[in-house]
């Protein structure tokens, strides 16, 4: 099941199928990085400390293992999963703390975390 965020701006509750619940931010965003690629980035809220990468990422998965649908059916080879803090205020005038994660198609077909986690 896709997740649906394009169609309209804001913030949106999902359930993925583990149970576990995220804010999505949407709209997902479009990208395209200077050497040509093309992206498609997702954000969403996380509670998470930002300093536990390993948590983040088990999020992030976890996340993806939705996400990668709209990305695929996208036709993108490229993803972006940017989980944000929660924010007090106004969001468009609000300083954001977050992390990325990039994930990156194979020539194989399958997907690999490009982002480094120690």
């Amino acid at each position: 099941m896709p997740i649906s965020a394009e169609e309209y701006r804001g913030i949106k509750q999902t359930e993925l199928s583990s149970g576990r619940v995220v804010n999505i931010i949407a709209p997902m965003i479009k990208m395209q990085f200077l050497n040509g690629t093309k992206a498609l980035r997702l954000r969403y809220i996380t509670d998470i400390n930002l300093e536990n990468k390993k948590e983040l990422k088990e999020e992030a998965d976890d996340i993806w293992s939705v996400f990668k649908y709209n990305v695929e059916e996208m036709g993108y080879n490229v993803a972006i999963l940017a989980a944000y803090k929660p924010w007090e205020g106004d969001f468009q005038n609000t300083r954001h703390s977050g992390f990325m994660f990039r994930l990156e198609k194979q020539s194989n077909g399958q997907w690999k975390h490009l982002t480094k986690i120690e």
